[in-house]
């Protein structure tokens, strides 16, 4: 399978008739004469795929007003103050 970049597929991202069944065509035929023409997308592997979900979770994770630690870092009583 090749996955095509859409930005470097000119004939695709510039033209004006927009179909998926025109766009496919074109995908097919330009993946039949030069598969280069697609300028195909190199995927990650299963484990630099991973590493990059743990990173973006940690990214994301909250932080308290100091900006240390994470959801469980700051206790608070029952009327939510600290």
């Amino acid at each position: 399978m090749i996955v095509a970049n859409p930005r470097r597929v000119r004939l695709i991202a510039e033209n004006d008739a927009k179909t998926d069944g025109f766009d496919a065509e074109l995908l097919a035929r330009l993946g039949r004469v030069d598969p280069r023409l697609l300028a195909p997308v190199a995927h990650r592997g299963e484990q630099a795929q991973r590493d990059l979900v743990l990173l973006r979770a940690r990214a994301g994770a909250p932080r308290n007003e100091l900006g240390v630690g994470g959801a469980g870092s700051q206790q608070s009583n029952d009327d939510g103050h600290a």
